[in-house]
């Protein structure tokens, strides 16, 4: 009855508790898109952690399936690297469906095949499932608009993955041009998405979806602590009714409901404890709160799983977290650069160290990993992301880490657009992140895992060397015009000027000139390193603008300056005020900030949240020109 951190399909629906009021919204957003067919795709958002594929899985298909005059809901797609053709793309959902009505003509096979042929090709099949499944319903009426076809893809986020192949944009190059073929006559469709918060933005602004109208349902916030109680009793209660009686005691629930109101990822580590519960303790029929404290309570659950499993020899042990390590990073875990949050990968068994095997073997059978089949090959991923935040020893491994992963992320990501851009030079890496990513590359953590991208590396290696060499010879062929420039000034000089005052004087406006045009060229080519238009950095540009004004001092070269200085500035703002604001301070813990005006008040704000705390501080007869917190925090001085 209780399923850990496993996402619940469609057969664990009696036992999906919590949603209850998030799922008839769901449905009546649905409904409402049906009826109008205004919006098309709908968007399940929400945060790691709170439950996205299982309210799509558990929750809301198979009410729609038993709705089956209005909804006609397709397998659910996972995208994975391979959303069309892969094992839970979309043409395994399609066949799925045709064998399920009893549709012959087509192998998985020529499907595929199809699906290579655009919009024209699957709106034909779309129409034709749902004509065959109108024709099994019973006194359906044919003035009745026939169910709506429901297409739905779980978790994403993997179609914007760095892993993600060609494949991820035909296929919403595909979606997309489906939905827009109302001319054609398409079936009644519905896309449904689930995706992370955090990762949304590549979804909203993919150019293949341009134009679609999208519901977003982002009513799957953190669950409060009070709905937890249904989720603790209503499995219980259902395996009772189903003939294995089980019982939480109150002081348990009670125990529980305590423990969910402290830290993060709850609803995961509630999940967890109660499935280790039940498999520890329920073969007797009944939980209790001294089996819940022996086994070390909530907090520690994740810690005491993987503890479970580490030998107590510390040598031993020593090796087991090595090779634990070398798994996880960097195979099975990452970070998301917009918040710094880790992520799961997908990897290979094949990848993983072979060191490792075992202990990642014995947490699958903990279902703290999860394991499949993909193309012949055993895939790995973690099963939920509460397991990288939960575990402390990966949660250090990770911070050690992140920027290591999330430079292994861009590069794969920066090799896919080259790839995708027919591998033009724009696209290539160039400068100090070329040569981080080289070294990264041939670090032994990350070697193999960036091993696709080698080609990528190369490339820019070799363009790099060019823009070198190309930047050499017009710096030799631009001294070589200014030396030939100096000469014939100086043999101007000698032919129009006999005395020597007059030749001192044109050698001075000859190496004047020189000097000027060697500045010139330092502010061009430290224009081009700010706008990325040749290596270099921003460094070596700025330094290339000041040495340009101590030999050729000039208005130009004060604006080329100005406007390199600007644009690299960083401003960050903490308040937003609109008084003139003359000096700040920052108490003692961090959380407050002190600022002293021109028009002699004191304001009290918000660290955090930039707001501020109470009404102007008055009696300065003068502008507020320093100010100061005491040491312990609970008195501000201030000078005017």
């Amino acid at each position: 009855p209780y399923r850990g951190l496993v996402p619940l399909e469609e057969k664990d629906a009696a036992i999906y508790f919590g949603r209850d009021a998030q799922i008839i919204r769901g449905l009546d957003a649905l409904r409402g898109m049906r009826a109008t067919g205004v919006e098309t795709l709908f968007v399940i958002l929400g945060p790691s952690g709170t439950g996205k594929s299982s309210f799509l899985r558990a929750g809301l298909l198979p009410r729609l399936k038993r709705d089956d005059r209005h909804f006609l809901p397709l397998e659910v797609i996972r995208p994975e690297r391979y959303p069309l053709t892969g094992e839970y793309g979309l043409a395994m959902a399609l066949h799925k469906a045709r064998l399920a009505l009893s549709l012959g003509g087509q192998t998985l096979g020529a499907i595929k095949a199809t699906l290579g042929q655009g919009a024209g090709a699957l709106n034909p099949m779309l129409a034709e499932i749902q004509q065959a499944a109108r024709a099994r319903l019973l006194a359906n009426p044919q003035d009745v608009p026939p169910a709506t076809l429901l297409i739905s893809v779980d978790q994403a986020e993997e179609l914007f993955n760095p892993d993600a192949t060609d494949e991820a944009r035909r296929f919403l190059a595909l979606v997309g041009e489906s939905l827009r073929d109302v001319e054609s006559g398409r079936p009644s469709l519905i896309v449904a998405f689930t995706i992370r918060s955090d990762r949304y933005e590549p979804l909203q602004t993919a150019p293949e979806l341009a134009g679609l109208k999208s519901h977003v349902f982002d009513d799957l916030k953190p669950m409060p602590p009070s709905q937890f109680a249904e989720i603790i009793t209503g499995p219980a209660r259902r395996a009772t009714l189903a003939g294995s009686r089980l019982e939480i005691k109150p002081d348990l629930v009670e125990c529980l409901l305590g423990d969910c109101a402290q830290g993060a990822d709850t609803l995961p580590l509630l999940a967890l404890t109660l499935n280790r519960l039940h498999r520890d303790y329920g073969s007797d029929g009944d939980l209790r709160l001294d089996e819940y404290e022996t086994m070390g309570g909530m907090q520690s659950v994740v810690n005491d799983e993987i503890e479970s499993l580490l030998a107590r020899d510390p040598a031993e042990r020593e090796a087991q977290l090595k090779a634990l390590r070398a798994a996880f990073i960097p195979w099975l875990a990452t970070i998301n650069p917009q918040n710094d949050e880790p992520m799961r990968r997908r990897a290979r068994r094949s990848d993983l160290p072979v060191a490792s095997y075992k202990l990642i073997d014995a947490l699958v059978e903990k279902r703290l990993l999860l394991t499949d089949q993909r193309a012949g090959e055993t895939v790995v991923e973690v099963a939920h992301e509460a397991l990288l935040r939960r575990w402390d020893t990966l949660a250090l491994w990770l911070h050690a880490e992140r920027e290591d992963l999330k430079l292994a992320d861009a590069v794969e990501h920066a090799a896919q657009d080259w790839n995708k851009n027919g591998r033009k030079a724009p696209w290539l890496m160039i400068g100090e992140r070329l040569t981080i990513a080289e070294q990264l590359a041939a670090a032994p953590g990350f070697r193999k895992r960036l091993d696709s991208c080698r080609e990528f590396l190369l490339a820019a290696h070799h363009q790099e060397d060019a823009w070198r060499g190309e930047e050499e010879r017009r710096r030799q062929a631009e001294l070589e015009a200014a030396q030939k420039l100096a000469a014939e000034q100086a043999a101007r000089a000698d032919a129009e000027a006999k005395a020597r005052v007059e030749a001192e004087t044109s050698a001075s406006r000859i190496q004047g000139l020189f000097t000027h045009a060697t500045g010139l060229r330092l502010v061009a080519e430290a224009q081009d390193m700010l706008s990325g238009e040749r290596s270099g950095g921003d460094e070596r540009a700025l330094l290339q603008l000041l040495a340009a004004q101590c030999i050729a001092p000039g208005v130009e070269v004060d604006r080329a300056l100005l406007k390199g200085l600007l644009q690299l500035r960083d401003l960050h703002k903490l308040l937003v005020t609109a008084d003139s604001v003359n000096t700040v301070a920052f108490s003692p813990d961090g959380r407050r900030i002190v600022s002293g005006s021109g028009e002699n008040t004191l304001r009290l704000w918000d660290a955090n949240t930039g707001q501020p705390i109470g009404a102007p501080l008055q009696g300065h007869e003068g502008g507020v020109t320093s100010v100061a917190f005491s040491p312990d925090g609970r008195r501000i001085v201030s000078g005017s």
